[in-house]
């Protein structure tokens, strides 16, 4: 009986510690290898494209680079983003736009207040957690009726700073 407990006791510690190790793990942060690599995936609005983010985004990549697979404008960007882009500014990243080529600039002011706009008005998500972790740099072209369509998205690793309290 007492050979019982003490292997009951060993296979217990044994899972502890597995255990402890595993949490552990969930919260180191991405090695400086991962910080070097990067990826590039094809946004299409469905639940599959947010799975695909999110582990993909877990994974402590430096740079990820999502493509639409059609433009959008930037007074259309669709909801599953936004609740994305929200997620890193409430968590101190930054939401921001640069046009592909440098022809036109004056659309920026109404640009970050549209988004700035959508992103408050979203609620925050478990899957959308990994985001704390990037800053997104959207990448436009001018059509031309002057609207601008994004076809380029690049999330870069950044460190996570604790919010002011």
């Amino acid at each position: 009986m007492l050979k019982d407990g003490k292997q009951k006791m060993k296979k217990l510690t044994l899972y502890l510690f597995l255990l402890l190790i595993a949490l552990s793990l969930l919260g180191c942060p991405p090695n400086k290898m991962r910080l070097r690599q990067s990826t590039t995936l094809e946004f299409l609005d469905y639940d599959y494209f947010d799975e695909k983010l999110s582990t993909t985004l877990s994974q402590g990549l430096g740079k990820i680079e999502v493509r639409p697979l059609t433009p959008f404008s930037t007074n259309d960007i669709p909801a599953r983003l936004d609740a994305w882009f929200r997620v890193i500014g409430e968590t101190g990243g930054q939401v921001q736009t640069a046009p592909i080529d440098s022809s036109s600039r004056n659309i920026f002011v109404s640009l970050v207040l549209t988004l700035h706009s959508i992103y408050q008005q979203l609620k925050n998500q478990f899957r959308y957690n990994p985001a704390q972790y990037y800053n997104v740099l959207l990448l436009y072209r001018q059509n031309k009726r002057g609207e601008a369509l994004i076809e380029k998205l690049i999330f870069t690793h950044r460190k996570l700073k604790p919010l002011p309290r």
